[in-house]
């Protein structure tokens, strides 16, 4: 299983999201190579649709909560 994460920078903030590659619905995805802006796929997220980070311990906890199935 591949696990994918995405990093949202804003000044003075940092947020972040975890996602199972296997959830990630690929046909909603801007195509980078379709549409010559590179290669792979471009997924927006809204602030709100990420958690912010504060401290380190904030990306363990939200890691966790995804993927706890993984660490057992």
């Amino acid at each position: 299983m591949t696990v994918s994460y995405f990093l949202g920078v804003a000044p003075n903030n940092l947020y972040i999201k975890f996602v199972r590659k296997d959830d990630i619905s690929f046909h909603i995805l801007h195509n980078r190579e379709k549409r010559k802006t590179g290669r792979g796929y471009k997924w927006d997220f809204r602030i709100s649709d990420m958690v912010a980070i504060n401290e380190l311990d904030d990306i363990k906890v939200e890691f966790e909560k995804h993927f706890r199935f993984i660490l057992n």
